[in-house]
C-alpha cells in the first residue's frame, strides 16, 4: 500500500478481510495508527514479510502491534519514530529471520542511552527470534550503550550484522561484544560510527572463525570530517590471522600506534597478501579510503 487515502480504522479493516496475506509494504509517511485501532486487527498467521513505514502514536508500543504477526520473518521498519516503552507481556517473535531498522528515530528524550531502554527495547525485539540478518540505522543523535548492543550476541543463528549508530563503549566492552558473537554465525560485521580499534579489538575480530567481510566507517556528519583510529599492529595481526576474511573496506583511518611507520603501500601490499583482487574470479576484495599517516 503506497500512499492511497485511508484512515486506520479503514487500514484495520482491509487487512482483516485478508488472512491470507503472505507480505504487506505499508509505505504510507501520513498514516498514524493508534492503539484501540490495533487492537481491533485480527492476528494475520500467514504474514511473512513487512515493510513498515507509518506513523505508530505515542503510546502504541512496535512490539504490541508485532503480536498479531506471529510467524514474521522479515520485518523493515524504515523513517519513522519509535517508543521505547515495552508491554508487560510480549510474545516473542520466533520465527523472525531479518530485521532492518532503517531511518529510526527514538522516542525517548534523550540522546545517550544511559538507562538502557532502546536496549531493553532492542532484546525484547529479538528475543526468541532466529534471526541471522539485522542492520540498523538511526537517525539523529541517538548513542546505543553496551546493553544495546550485546543483545545482538546473544543469537546464535546471527550471519550478518550491520550497525550505522553511534555506539558508545569502553575499549573492553568493545572486546567483549566482539568475542561474544565468536557464539554466533556470524560471516559478515557492518560497523559505523563505532569505537576506534584498538589491538585488543582487531585481535578478538581475527578470531571470529566465520567472519569473511569486515566493513568500519565513521559515517556522514555535519561537522568537521572524523578519523577512525586504527591500531596497525593489531590490522596486521587480523590480517594475518583471520581464517576466513575475504573483504574488507576501513574508511577515513588514522594509525593509532605512533610507533608504527607504515606507508599507504605497505598496508595495501600487506591487505594484497592476505585478500588477493580480482585474479580471474573475484576471490576478494578489499579497500582503504582516506588514510592519513
Amino acid at each position: 500500500m503506497h500512499n492511497i487515502c485511508i484512515d486506520a480504522e479503514s487500514f484495520v479493516a482491509l487487512l482483516n478481510h485478508c488472512p491470507s496475506l503472505v507480505k504487506l509494504e505499508l509505505v504510507h509517511p501520513s498514516l498514524t495508527l493508534d492503539s484501540s485501532a490495533i487492537q481491533r486487527l485480527t492476528p494475520m498467521n500467514n504474514l511473512r514479510s513487512l515493510l513498515f513505514m507509518a506513523i505508530l502514536d505515542n503510546e502504541l508500543s512496535l512490539l504490541t502491534a508485532l503480536e498479531r504477526f506471529p510467524v514474521l520473518e522479515t520485518l523493515n521498519v524504515c523513517a519513522t519514530c519509535l517508543t521505547v516503552a515495552i508491554p508487560s507481556h510480549c510474545k516473542p517473535l520466533t520465527q523472525l529471520k531479518h530485521l532492518k531498522l532503517e531511518r529510526i528515530t527514538w522516542k525517548c528524550g534523550y540522546e545517550v542511552d544511559t538507562d538502557g531502554s532502546v536496549g531493553s527495547f532492542l532484546e525484547h525485539l529479538i528475543k526468541g527470534s532466529s534471526l541471522e540478518r539485522i542492520s540498523i540505522r538511526v537517525e539523529g543523535e541517538l548513542s546505543l550503550g553496551y546493553k544495546a548492543v550485546r543483545a545482538f550476541a546473544m543469537i546464535p543463528t546471527l550471519k550478518a550484522l550491520s550497525l550505522h549508530v553511534n555506539v558508545i563503549l569502553q575499549d573492553d566492552e568493545f572486546v567483549e561484544f566482539i568475542r561474544a558473537l565468536g557464539g554466533t554465525a556470524v560471516e559478515v560485521l557492518d560497523f559505523s560510527n563505532t569505537n576506534d580499534l584498538s589491538f585488543a579489538v582487531l585481535d578478538a575480530l581475527a578470531m571470529l572463525p566465520l567472519l569473511n567481510r569486515f566493513v568500519s566507517s565513521v559515517g556522514m556528519s555535519s561537522g568537521p570530517k572524523r578519523f577512525q583510529r586504527v591500531n596497525m599492529n593489531g590490522l596486521r595481526h587480523m590480517l594475518c590471522t583471520s581464517p576466513n576474511l575475504k573483504d574488507v573496506c576501513f574508511d577515513a583511518m588514522v594509525p593509532e600506534d605512533s610507533g608504527v611507520s607504515l606507508t599507504r603501500g605497505q598496508i595495501e601490499e600487506l591487505m594484497e597478501q592476505k585478500i588477493p583482487r580480482y585474479h580471474g574470479s573475484r576471490a576478494g576484495y578489499w579497500e582503504v579510503r582516506d588514510l592519513t599517516i
